[in-house]
């Protein structure tokens, strides 16, 4: 499955992550632990973590508005189901700009144009701005799935609550 390179979307460039952009994203993540009090990213964060990131097998795009870099969107394709599990996180100061909402519409559309038939996502309970992100977006919260992992941000060793989202192609918002 092929995934364009790169998706403009108005002022925003989503574009693959590279070594030279490792301090960037690092010096983000460890600026507070918001985003992994969310999210499945460790905190602090460090340059391994965005070694490691860069080896897995997903696609995966920072979100830069000329040359910041405002956050991340990405899917995890399973070929066989020949569905797409998205997974976003975006800075604090880039918040409540619909930067995330038009990210995620975009790599939707990729993702149904290069064949994908269901994308999913996973939000903890109470990540009221992801699950409104999805809900702009066209997607459908399906339930709650309950204890479902143990965040490896390091914050906190308790299970958490997930909500499960569901698109299919034709309920993209855009």
């Amino acid at each position: 499955m092929q995934l364009p390179d790169e998706i403009r979307v108005d002022d925003l460039v989503l574009r693959p992550p590279t070594s030279r952009d490792r301090s960037d994203v690092v010096a983000l993540l460890s600026q507070s632990d918001e985003i992994a009090r969310w999210t499945r990213i460790p905190f602090p964060y460090s340059n391994s973590d965005y070694d490691a990131w860069l080896e897995l097998d997903h696609t995966r795009y920072l979100i830069s508005r000329g040359n910041t870099i405002l956050g991340s969107v990405g899917a995890r394709v399973d070929v066989e189901s020949v569905t797409a599990e998205i997974g976003y996180w975006l800075a604090a100061g880039a918040r409540g700009q619909g930067v995330m909402t038009r990210s995620c519409e975009a790599v939707s559309a990729a993702l149904f144009g290069a064949g994908i038939e269901r994308i999913e996502a996973t939000v903890t309970v109470g990540n009221e701005p992801s699950s409104a992100v999805l809900e702009r977006s066209g997607f459908t919260l399906e339930g709650i799935k309950r204890s479902v992992w143990e965040p490896r941000c390091g914050l906190d060793g308790s299970r958490m609550d997930m909500e499960i989202w569901s698109l299919l192609p034709g309920e993209l918002s855009r």
